[in-house]
């Protein structure tokens, strides 16, 4: 996967391929925006571009296949829906910042779900901000920024990501679904602009039973 294969996002695409291009990554990026729309899939591919043995994200390399199975020693992933950032992640960051590159010029820790980052956490994430390794990255995703402390946010660079347009989502799931254009058209009225909402009522019968309620 590249960034052409994600879907929309082409001005933060655009934003991120120049970073890799002049080789000017900030130390903490910071994607924001609703639930389900791509952030953490933009991340990851920011990521594996840098990673990669030729910086290409050519998907044939040693470690574009470690990203591809979530097992690239120099790219961390933290965090999630279900569970807060806090005293296990705390100590899991203090260890893994002063670690050095095992394969690559960087070691990226992405943190998703950043909102729900407890005080300890944020405090051992906001040492290392504020003095931190030439090698290291922080990926932070977050649908909530509001709720990630200021000190943090502060020295993150921004990256805004907007709802998908209701036509990119048809054509997502016409093309990766194979859904017929009626059924396609239906799941981009209802889903906000997010391909996650878009697969929960592509699941089982929910999106039957929108139907039936006249939802739709």
């Amino acid at each position: 996967m590249g960034f052409e294969d994600i879907v929309g996002h082409a001005s933060q695409k655009m934003i991120l391929s120049s970073m890799l291009a002049r080789q000017r990554i900030p130390h903490a990026l910071l994607f924001v925006g609703q639930d389900g729309i791509g952030k953490k899939k933009v991340a990851i591919e920011f990521a594996r571009h840098a990673l990669c043995e030729g910086r290409t994200a050519c998907g044939s390399c040693a470690s574009c296949r470690m990203v591809e199975k979530a097992v690239h020693p120099d790219l961390i992933i933290m965090g999630g829906r279900e569970e807060s950032i806090g005293i296990e992640s705390s100590r899991v960051l203090r260890g893994e910042v002063h670690l050095p590159p095992f394969r690559s010029k960087n070691r990226f820790i992405l943190i998703d779900h950043a909102e729900t980052i407890t005080d300890e956490a944020s405090n051992a994430l906001l040492k290392t901000l504020e003095e931190p390794p030439a090698y290291m990255v922080f990926l932070l995703i977050s649908a909530e920024e509001r709720r990630i402390p200021p000190t943090v946010r502060s020295r993150c660079v921004r990256i805004a990501f907007s709802p998908l347009g209701k036509e990119e989502i048809r054509r997502f799931f016409e093309d990766v679904y194979g859904l017929n254009e009626e059924e396609a058209r239906t799941l981009s009225l209802i889903s906000l602009g997010s391909i996650g909402l878009g697969l929960f009522w592509l699941k089982g019968e929910n999106l039957r039973l929108r139907k039936e309620l006249s939802l739709v």
